[in-house]
């Protein structure tokens, strides 16, 4: 046995990669895992397997025993894994005499990097190097065996969708735990990478948001406390992310407009909207958003438990179809006055309902009542193309404000005119396109869904016994 001291930082600098002194390529899982023990497996270079009890709750020193295995053996035990299988590559690195393990992590955790620093010394602040970010010794979420449970691909359990043969109260449960695990991951890195982690971490708290709408009907005191939660959570984080989103508008109208936009002309109003969105990324407020994001994301964790859904076929059903209807019904309505007003707010909501009815068909993948591979292609790509005129309505509200020009007299009417084209392009194809997928009576699709769904469940084999994705 082996007495395991360890200190966990985030890394936000590469300056250790030119210390590189060996690396090894790593698939890891986990067998069992509770907060005071687990059981790994480590495959290293594809070519030896160890078996590794770890045993304690301190944040930094626990018990280990490590055991070599056969390596068919350790493939073998891949079926019992439990969460995802963990792909990383550990960097062996070297400064001032004490060896730091940095896992630059892959797959579904990919951007997550993290240094180990295992010695029995007390080393001192000022002797770690300066690519070290925040020490997250003790966090829970950063180490690995919680990591392989925030889920992944490649597990059935692990996945963005229902399964039918589990109670419903444990896969809403399991779904939540995973996508906000994964957002509390992309948090992190939004420290010292925020513009692509703001983006997806946003996308992960979407997903929360439109699971808990999905199964409103079962426990509406629950939804209330969360979906507020999640809703405050994103709009800490939607400045950041909007900057980033209106340069990405200016770079559309240069390629759709190549020859108005020639010789540069709306090079200045990027330059401007670029400064902007820096301004945001480094000003002090960023990091306090993010603290507070991350605080919010680990108590709605803690208050996951608090769902209960009905299980039984008949009512589970009955709690899906009212979940999707209402979804419909929103995309109907907001297709209707964006069809006759075209207002800015009416185009809005129609997107937030394309959004949330295409995770949706996710999640109830297989449930639908018809084949959703095209429907959910052509979902995608109304929200696609929503989006981008949600971008074009706030770039000209920012455009139309007197406080801080985006550029020049000549720059700033040639952006007005563009956009004015855009957005006149835009919003014939989006109303086309969703014409052809929310016409029909939201009651009439989703009586289909809610007799299907009644069905499957009620003929599925229950998995409750012991099930990981079980309820309670």
């Amino acid at each position: 046995m082996v007495k395991e001291i360890e200190r966990k930082f985030l890394v936000s600098g590469a300056q250790w990669r030119d210390l590189v002194e060996a690396d090894i390529r790593i698939r890891q899982f986990y067998l069992a895992a509770a907060p005071d023990r687990s059981v790994r497996v480590r495959i290293s270079d594809g070519a030896s397997a160890k078996l590794t009890l770890k045993f304690g709750s301190k944040a930094c020193e626990r018990d280990e025993f490590e055991y070599p295995i056969p390596l068919a053996e350790a493939e073998e035990m891949l079926a019992f894994a439990i969460g995802r299988v963990i792909e990383k590559t550990r960097h062996h690195v070297r400064h001032r005499g004490h060896l730091y393990e940095v896992d630059v992590f892959g797959g579904t955790l990919k951007g997550l990097v993290v240094a180990e620093l295992e010695t029995p010394e007390d080393v001192q602040d000022e002797m770690l190097p300066d690519w070290l970010g925040r020490e997250v010794t003790g966090e829970q979420r950063f180490y690995n065996a919680s990591l392989a449970n925030r889920g992944g691909s490649g597990d059935r359990r692990m996945s963005y969708r229902i399964d039918p043969r589990l109670p419903l109260t444990g896969e809403v449960r399991r779904i939540l735990a995973e996508e906000i695990g994964k957002a509390l991951v992309h948090l992190d890195a939004a420290y010292d990478r925020p513009e692509q982690a703001l983006h997806k971490c946003r996308k992960r708290l979407k997903n929360v948001r439109a699971l808990l709408r999905l199964v409103h009907s079962g426990d509406e005191t629950f939804f209330g406390t969360e979906n507020q939660c999640y809703r405050d959570v994103a709009a800490l984080l939607a400045g950041p992310r909007e900057a980033s989103a209106l340069v990405e508008t200016i770079d559309r109208l240069a390629a759709s407009f190549p020859e108005q936009s020639a010789g540069g002309g709306l090079d200045a109003v990027r330059d401007t909207l670029v400064a902007r969105q820096h301004e945001l990324h480094g000003g002090a407020g960023l990091g306090a958003a993010i603290a507070a994001a991350i605080a919010a994301c680990e108590e709605g964790i803690s208050r996951i438990d608090l769902l209960t859904l009905p299980d039984q076929p008949e009512q589970a059903a009955d709690v899906l179809a009212e979940g999707a209807r209402i979804t419909l019904r929103r995309a109907r309505k907001a297709l209707d006055k964006a069809g006759s007003r075209g207002e800015a707010d009416d185009f809005h909501d129609l997107r937030k309902a394309a959004k949330t009815h295409g995770m949706h068909l996710s999640l109830l993948g297989r449930l639908w009542p018809t084949p959703i591979k095209a429907r959910r292609k052509a979902v995608d790509e109304l929200g696609e193309r929503l989006g981008e005129l949600h971008d074009v309505f706030v770039l000209r509200a920012l455009l139309d404000a007197d406080d801080r020009p985006l550029g020049s007299p000549q720059e700033t009417r040639l952006l007005s005119k563009l956009l004015k084209r855009s957005e006149k392009s835009l919003k014939k194809t989006c109303l086309a396109a969703a014409a052809d997928l929310f016409g029909d009576s939201p009651r009439r699709s989703t009586r289909k869904l809610a007799r299907k769904a009644r069905d499957d469940l009620a003929a599925a084999p229950r998995e409750d016994a012991g099930a990981p994705g079980a309820a309670g």
